[in-house]
Formats: structure tokens, C-alpha cells, sequence
């Protein structure tokens, strides 16, 4: 019923729609429409450059989001206990977001006996969220599902993170060589790069310096303009 009522509305879209925008090119391979552009979704990058100036430190890994079982939170815990049993040493991570797979997952830290290098830190905002991400070296957003493009992706970016990102979807596009991508759900493949930035400050520092330049293609300012261009079109017409 679900992919019949995506056809309907596809088809819909194809042959109703002025015109259809995508906000990823991995979104508009999966639903090609007709007169269809891709245009990113803007996001205030500006608010998270200030976090990176901050001193880093206190966390290994962040994980910034609502804690759901799409995002895989679990698979990065489990990928996080396989780190520290092949580097036999601790590796820190802080999870920064609330959710109904809370509870749920701070069991399974402990079941994995990585409870000690975790911190729930819950829901924040303002000052406090920019804190807390700047403590962090590294930033890990490991979506089972396939994100359309990923926003908190860039915005840990702008924040001065290098990246962890699962590669179906619109992560590993809009993060590019910005990142490390790997299967969705993979936990030895996750295991594998967490273990690979801790190893190597080098490529930490290689990965930051691609975001910079990554950043220049969702300049919020801009994308805001290319959506009023689009608008302004369709109300000509």
C-alpha cells in the first residue's frame, strides 16, 4: 500500500507539478520526476562555526540527534566497543539528543561494558549544545535508514568535526571527501574508521580541511536565493 501510494503520487507530481525540487541528487535518482532541479535545504551553518573555536578534548566521538532506532545509535555503540577491544584502550563518546530509544540504549552500553566511556547528555540547545560538540574530536552520524541529505551532517561540519557518515543516502554526498563513509549498519566497517581517525591525527586534520572547503556549496544565504529564484518563476509563469 505504501509504494502504491508513492507511484500515485509520483506520477502525480509528474504530470500536475509546475516544477519539483530535490533537495539531493540521491533523492532525485530515487523518485525521478519531470521538470525536476536540485536545490539543497538550507541550514544555519553561521550559528555552529562559533563551536569550533572552542578548545576540544574532552570526547573522542559525538553523536548529535533524536535518539531513534533509524538513526543507529545502536550500531555505533556496538561499533564503539569493538574499537576499544581492538585498540585496547579507551575511546570516549558523548551522545548529545533524547528520544525513545534512550533507555534501550544506555542498557546496551552496558551490556557491552562501554557504559564508563559513554555520556547521555540529553536534549540541548544554544550555548550549551555548541559546548558540548566543541568538546569533541569526531563527529558520527550513522543513520541505518537512508537519510535524504543529512543537515546535521553539515552543521558539525561547520562546526570544525571531521565526519563518520553511513554512505546510502544523502550523507556521504553532501559531506563528500569531507568524510568517511561506510555501509549503513556495518558495524566492523564502522569500527574499522573509528579506529582508522584515532590512529591517525593526520587524517583527522585532512578531513577538517576538506569541510572547509565542502561548506562553500550550503552557504544558507545562496541556497535561500536559489529557492526564491524557483518561486519567482513559477509566479511569472
Amino acid at each position: 500500500m505504501r509504494d502504491a501510494i508513492k507511484l500515485y503520487l509520483r506520477r502525480w507530481a509528474s504530470r500536475h507539478v509546475n516544477l519539483n525540487v530535490a533537495i539531493t541528487e540521491w533523492v532525485a535518482r530515487r523518485q525521478p520526476l519531470r521538470r525536476q532541479v536540485v536545490i539543497h535545504n538550507p541550514f544555519p551553518l553561521s550559528f555552529w562555526r562559533s563551536a569550533s573555536r572552542s578548545a576540544h578534548g574532552e570526547h573522542d566521538f559525538v553523536f548529535l540527534g533524536r535518539l531513534v532506532s533509524e538513526k543507529g545509535v545502536d550500531t555505533l555503540l556496538r561499533a564503539l566497543s569493538r574499537t576499544v577491544q581492538f585498540r585496547r584502550a579507551s575511546a570516549t563518546l558523548c551522545v548529545i539528543g533524547d528520544g525513545p530509544e534512550r533507555e534501550r540504549l544506555e542498557k546496551l552500553a552496558m551490556e557491552l561494558n562501554i557504559a564508563r566511556y559513554v555520556t547521555f547528555t540529553g536534549a540541548l540547545s544554544g550555548q550549551l549544545l555548541l559546548d558540548a560538540v566543541a568538546r569533541s574530536r569526531i563527529a558520527v552520524v550513522p543513520s541505518v535508514w537512508e537519510e535524504p541529505m543529512g543537515g546535521v551532517a553539515l552543521e558539525l561540519m561547520a562546526a570544525g568535526k571531521a565526519l563518520v557518515v553511513s554512505e546510502k543516502g544523502g550523507l556521504a554526498e553532501c559531506c563528500g571527501p569531507a568524510a568517511l563513509a561506510f555501509p549503513n549498519g556495518d558495524v566492523d566497517a564502522l569500527a574499522k574508521a573509528l579506529c582508522d581517525l584515532l590512529d591517525s591525527p593526520q587524517r583527522v586534520e585532512r578531513l577538517q580541511e576538506e569541510a572547509c572547503d565542502r561548506l562553500t556549496l550550503f552557504d544558507e544565504r545562496k541556497l535561500c536565493e536559489r529557492y526564491e529564484a524557483v518561486y519567482a518563476s513559477i509566479l511569472r509563469a
